[in-house]
């Protein structure tokens, strides 16, 4: 998910020289995933959807730390912070909807 997320959200590195950085692309990541399994590879409709999912997941568990400040009931000195996060990764759950809409594969 690190690859759709923006840096300062979560350790996202969305935007950054992946190059420069030695970090690999998405797709070689992907690759070299299904390599270390055994898998034959993933469809880009599956992870699309994989990361959609998971985004939106994200989303609600931010969600529920935000609910639980409301309430006085977050043990985390930085639930506040964590919470206000919860639109930022539905936005972008969404957007990788669109992606998946654009596509023909809704």
């Amino acid at each position: 998910m690190s690859w759709h997320i923006p840096p300062g959200q979560f350790r996202g590195i969305a935007g950054l020289d992946l190059e420069a950085l030695g970090i690999p692309s998405e797709e070689r990541y992907i690759e070299s995933y299904c390599r270390r399994t055994g898998r034959s590879g993933v469809s880009r409709g599956d992870w699309d959807f994989y990361m959609a999912y998971n985004l939106f997941r994200i989303a609600a568990i931010l969600q529920g730390i935000a609910k639980r400040v409301v309430d006085g009931t977050a043990a985390s000195a930085h639930a506040r912070e964590s919470g206000s996060r919860a639109p930022v990764m539905a936005e972008l759950g969404w957007r990788q909807v669109e992606r998946i809409l654009a596509r023909g594969a809704g």
